[in-house]
């Protein structure tokens, strides 16, 4: 049951959806934009005219949406999905924030979770889980989608339960991150309810490690003015990430000589895109 620096370089996009904080990132040292072949197949984008089959959604698909749950506080929700091509998800994860409670969840595989698409690349997708709460029940996710190519698409809750809206998009799953990523978060601030965004920078070590960066906050309309990054540590989820890319890292910064210490949960959309979902119970 669930309620539930101008550098002359091309900069890649980290999309982050927090606690509520929803935005991008983009790497920032890295080269090019995001591929359209991913994990598990995809082939790009359908030529115009064509029609679109179930066979069109074939492959890994990262996805993020954001909104209001049924007792209107916000909502974030990030995962993976594996469609075989023909109307099965194989195998689903997802990452929820739902008013600063974050949970994570394993969705059950075909026939319980599936999918359909039109010629017109409109379709439905049904994601199970196991309810958290209640021993033997599920909880039934709906969602319509509309496919904008082979390789992303729109969806939108449609199940009754909350009221979000997002996106998907093919995933190629890189072990080796970008030097640097650019960001841009979104959202509120759970302690004082004001809106809240970060925008920044930070750089890696390209495996494990955030080596630096600057950042912006601007909490209820108050601009922190550009704050230091401080080094911290990026963790490869054991089980997950071979197949959906998840992994965790935090970002921690001083402000107004006050400790903040933020934690997300990632997913790899290529080796210059990531999406994100904070965990924490900050913002």
């Amino acid at each position: 049951m669930r309620t539930p620096v101008n550098r002359n370089t091309a900069r890649n996009k980290v999309l982050l959806a927090g606690a509520i904080l929803l935005g991008s990132l983009a790497v920032a040292c890295g080269g090019g934009s995001s591929s359209t072949s991913g994990t598990g197949g995809g082939t790009g984008t359908v030529p115009q005219g064509a029609t679109y089959t179930t066979s069109s959604l074939s492959g890994t698909y990262a996805f993020q949406m954001s909104g209001s749950d049924g007792s209107g506080l916000p909502i974030s929700r990030i995962g993976s999905f594996v469609a075989d091509g023909q109307g099965n998800i194989t195998s689903a994860i997802e990452d929820v924030n739902d008013g600063g409670s974050s949970s994570t969840f394993a969705f059950t595989a075909a026939p319980a979770s599936n999918y359909t698409v039109g010629t017109d690349g409109k379709g439905v997708l049904t994601l199970v889980h196991p309810d958290a709460s209640v021993a033997g029940a599920v909880d039934t996710f709906t969602f319509t989608i509309a496919l904008n190519s082979t390789s992303s698409g729109l969806m939108v809750e449609t199940d009754g339960s909350s009221t979000m809206s997002g996106n998907f998009q093919l995933q190629t799953i890189s072990t080796t991150f970008a030097g640097a990523y650019t960001f841009d978060f979104t959202g509120v601030d759970l302690g004082s309810s004001n809106s809240a965004s970060f925008i920044g920078e930070f750089t890696t070590n390209s495996t494990s490690a955030i080596t630096g960066g600057q950042m912006d906050v601007n909490d209820g309309a108050s601009p922190s003015g550009v704050l230091t990054i401080s080094p911290g540590t990026i963790t490869q989820d054991p089980t997950n990430f071979s197949t959906f890319g998840r992994g965790t890292l935090n970002l921690s910064t001083s402000i107004n000589s006050q400790l903040l210490n933020l934690t997300y949960v990632f997913y790899v959309v290529d080796n210059s895109h990531l999406i994100f979902v904070e965990n924490d119970s900050v913002a």
